[in-house]
């Protein structure tokens, strides 16, 4: 969780002229199963971060929730 923080935050302080490409494991609580990976791509200082990312091992017909939260 805290690479994922400070991946995000390296991301929102970058102020070059060049694109910068992060990514993040994701891994449950208290395990060292990997479930997936986000991506975060800049491509330069006055565009948005753009997250994309992949989840594996989840079960098909049990119900999934995506939060996403919009800084106003």
């Amino acid at each position: 969780m805290f690479v994922l923080i400070a991946t995000v935050f390296l991301l929102i302080i970058h102020q070059g002229e060049c694109a910068m490409k992060a990514t993040a494991d994701l891994y449950g609580n208290n395990s060292t199963m990997l479930y997936g990976t986000l991506t975060f791509t800049q491509y330069d200082a006055d565009t948005a971060v753009r997250i994309t990312g992949s989840i594996i091992g989840l079960n098909t017909t049990s119900a999934h929730v995506c939060v996403t939260h919009k800084k106003k």
